[in-house]
């Protein structure tokens, strides 16, 4: 008896329970009523795993397990990762397009499983393409590039068992004896309510006969979607080349200037020649070149506008963001209402929560010490000053923490910034991708 077993991740809604109820002939289930946010997009939510096996035939079978998608029960990844499925032959990803930052979700779970995904196929189906179709397929491998994966990406339903034998057959074809996935797939494709019966009734002659159903349309094709060869929409690259041309011209433009100074010394060589002493030498070339130089620089100065400088004792605001321009603008459509002060207050071991303009205004507050609500509004005023000064690229976040004192976390986005106040005890990763999911669904 040949048992394959496959791993199903992603982040909270994107479809793993579905996926796997879909196509499986016995199927277990841990869920539980929805106590956070996640209750905007299911009242049920997944504690433990998902279990679900499809018989190919006498003598094989898959074994599908589906992780939680809260961090919360981060202790179940590693209890599967390291335990039931260690020896899976392959990892699907399951990424929710209508979410907010898909790219943060794809960075945070490829992150997270990277010690499995490594050593076996990882396939990234994207869901509910229905209802956002953007980002694109090729933006999803321009993000590959940038995070420097491998990955083939689907479009996929997750309620379609077509859909998603697609992808089981893409991860074990290789490794197992079963051929007639077409029929399989057509037999998904039926009615639900005839397949049990049909199952029952006729065993497994009851897949040719289901291959009578020619008219569904077999989806082995999306397997050799190709990437496209240039990366069309990246973050931290962009912001690289955008910064490289706007340092190159200055350069040659101030190795040209003493081109024009050239020409005017030849006529004052006889001079410089006539007075020995070093004194009257060194003296009269300094003011003879120096103001042509200061004059061109200044001229020069307003055309190139490499970037624009922050005066002194002024607070960085909107304008001053402009620069970080290579920002993805999928990711600039969360704007943070002042509900969210209230919804963070909700969560596990936090004090206080203070919502902030860009310029550090305050906009709605929970935490009740000023001299802490001030600084928190001079970290979010300064945050934009860290992507100039120091070239981290985007600021998304700053945290300061130490063993004693609460931990403060300041969430940057472009029009505001959510300042929270922790105990020390809390797990900073995990906060921070529970605030992310709040403005995922926001």
């Amino acid at each position: 008896m040949n048992n394959y077993k496959i791993l199903v991740t992603g982040p909270v809604g994107s479809g793993k329970t579905t996926s796997i109820r879909v196509i499986s002939d016995k199927l277990l289930e841990t869920d539980e009523k929805v106590s956070d946010r996640t209750a905007v997009r299911k009242p049920m939510t997944t504690v433990a795993m998902d279990y679900g096996t499809l018989r190919l035939s006498d003598n094989e079978t898959v074994h599908l397990y589906g992780t939680p998608g809260q961090p919360r029960f981060k202790f179940m990844w590693d209890v599967m990762t390291r335990g039931i499925v260690k020896d899976c032959l392959g990892v699907v990803l399951l990424i929710d397009n209508a979410r907010n930052y898909p790219y943060r979700d794809l960075k945070f779970f490829t992150d997270e499983f990277k010690h499995i995904m490594s050593r076996t196929k990882t396939l990234v189906g994207v869901t509910r393409s229905d209802v956002q179709d953007k980002p694109t397929i090729d933006i999803y491998h321009s993000w590959m590039q940038n995070l420097g994966l491998d990955y083939e990406v689907f479009y996929i339903d997750a309620r379609k068992g077509s859909d998603v034998l697609m992808l089981v057959e893409n991860l074990l074809a290789p490794h197992c004896f079963f051929s007639d996935w077409r029929s399989l797939r057509a037999m998904q494709s039926m009615d639900p309510s005839l397949i049990e019966d049909q199952r029952a009734a006729m065993g497994d002659e009851a897949l040719p006969e289901a291959a009578e159903v020619e008219e569904m349309p077999p989806p082995p094709a999306p397997k050799a979607v190709e990437k496209p060869a240039p990366a069309a929409e990246t973050r931290e690259e962009e912001t690289v080349e955008a910064v490289e041309p706007e340092v190159a011209p200055v350069e040659p433009k101030q190795e040209a200037a003493p081109a024009p100074v050239a020409p005017e010394p030849p006529p004052k060589a006889p001079k410089a020649a006539k007075k020995p002493p070093q004194e009257a030498t060194s003296v009269p070339p300094p003011p003879e070149q120096a103001p042509p130089v200061r004059k061109e620089q200044k001229e020069q100065r307003p055309e190139a506008a490499p970037k624009p400088r922050t005066p002194p004792n002024t607070r960085p605001g909107p304008a001053y963001r402009a620069p970080v321009a290579a920002r993805d603008p999928l990711s600039e459509k969360v704007v943070m209402k002042e509900e969210i002060v209230q919804e963070v207050m909700g969560l596990r071991g936090v004090k206080g929560a203070a919502l902030v303009s860009s310029l550090g205004d305050i906009v709605e507050t929970t935490i009740e010490d000023g001299q802490l609500m001030e600084f928190i509004s001079f970290l979010a005023g300064v945050a934009p000053t860290f992507e100039e000064a120091a070239n981290l690229g985007r600021v998304t976040e700053v945290i300061l923490k130490s063993p004693k004192d609460d931990v403060i976390t300041l969430y940057v986005e472009d029009e505001q910034s959510l300042g929270v106040v922790a105990d020390n005890r809390t797990s900073v990763r995990i906060l921070k991708q529970q605030i992310y999911d709040m403005l995922q669904w926001g």
